[in-house]
C-alpha cells in the first residue's frame, strides 16, 4: 500500500475563499462587540454616571429624518404587494369581504375570509412586518389558504403600524377585532374563536392568548 504524505505547509496556500472571509470578518465584529459589552460593564464611567435624571435624547436631524420616512414608504410599499394573483387566490372561498371594525382610535379596515361549505369557527390572523409595514394586500395569500384548509372563516386586520401609532396601538386594535370576531362567530360560526399570526402577528396573537387565559 502507498504511504500518503501531506505536502509541506509552505507549498499549500491557505487562502480562504470569500464566504469564509465574510464569516470570519462577522466572527471577529462579534469578538469586538462582546470585548466593548464586558469593557463597560467592568468600566461603568461612561456618560450614563453624569446624565442628569431629566434628558432626553435629540430628535433626529431633518435630514435623517426625511431619510427614514422615505425609507419606510418604500419598504411599505414594496412589501404589501401581492406575490399571487388575488381574485386567484380568493377562487376557492365563498366570500371575501372589505369591512370595517371599532378599533382604538377609530375604524379600523379589515378583511373576512368566508370558506366555502359548513363554516366551523374563526380565526383571527395579526400579519407580521415588525410592526411598521406589511398589511391587508401581504397576507391575502396565506388568508385565503389557511380559510380554505381549516374551514373556520379568517379576519385580517390592517392594525395601526408604529411609528406613526405607537405602543400599545397594535395591541389595542388587535384586541378589538378579536371582540369584534367573537361576536361574529357566537352569532353564524358556532362561537369558536381562534388567534394566529406570524413575526410580530405572532407576538400580538400571543398577547391576546395571554389575556384570555387570564381572563
Amino acid at each position: 500500500m502507498p504511504d500518503f504524505t501531506l505536502p509541506p505547509s509552505a507549498s499549500v496556500p491557505l487562502v480562504p475563499n470569500l464566504s469564509s472571509r465574510v464569516l470570519l470578518g462577522v466572527i471577529r465584529r462579534q469578538e469586538r462587540r462582546k470585548k466593548r459589552q464586558a469593557d463597560h460593564a467592568a468600566h461603568p464611567t461612561d456618560a450614563q454616571e453624569c446624565r442628569h435624571p431629566d434628558a432626553k435624547p435629540a430628535p433626529l436631524a431633518p435630514e435623517h429624518s426625511s431619510a427614514h420616512q422615505h425609507f419606510l414608504h418604500v419598504l411599505r410599499r414594496a412589501m404589501d404587494t401581492p406575490s399571487f394573483p388575488q381574485r386567484l387566490s380568493a377562487l376557492p372561498l365563498r366570500r371575501v369581504m372589505s369591512v370595517k371594525l371599532p378599533g382604538a382610535t377609530g375604524l379600523l379596515s379589515a378583511r373576512l375570509y368566508v370558506p366555502r361549505g359548513r363554516v366551523r369557527g374563526a380565526v383571527l390572523y395579526l400579519h407580521g412586518g415588525g410592526f411598521v409595514h406589511c398589511g391587508l394586500n401581504s397576507h391575502h395569500g396565506i388568508c385565503c389558504r389557511l380559510a380554505r384548509e381549516s374551514g373556520a372563516a379568517v379576519l385580517l386586520p390592517d392594525y395601526a403600524l408604529a411609528p406613526e401609532h405607537p405602543f400599545p396601538a397594535a395591541v389595542e386594535d388587535a384586541r378589538a377585532a378579536l371582540c369584534w370576531l367573537a361576536r361574529a362567530s357566537a352569532r353564524y360560526w358556532g362561537g369558536q374563536v381562534g388567534v394566529a399570526g406570524d413575526s410580530a402577528g405572532g407576538n400580538l396573537a400571543a398577547v391576546l392568548a395571554q389575556e384570555g387565559r387570564g381572563g
